[in-house]
């Protein structure tokens, strides 16, 4: 078994199949097809988009 199963199959086991998982810190390429491989379904990083001011009232 490879660690993507692995981590897939633990987390699922532990919170539940219905789970919706979001990994923060991807930062590089290498993070995102790491992430693709775990089966992460949404993430957040610095590869993905650097933070922005939020436009309030405009």
């Amino acid at each position: 078994m490879n660690a993507s199963n692995d981590f897939y199959s633990f987390f699922h086991s532990y919170f539940g199949k219905d789970t919706f998982i979001v990994l923060e810190g991807i930062e590089t390429i290498e993070d995102l097809k790491v992430a693709e491989q775990l089966g992460i379904h949404a993430g957040q990083g610095y590869y993905l988009g650097k933070p922005a001011q939020l436009a309030i009232g405009s």
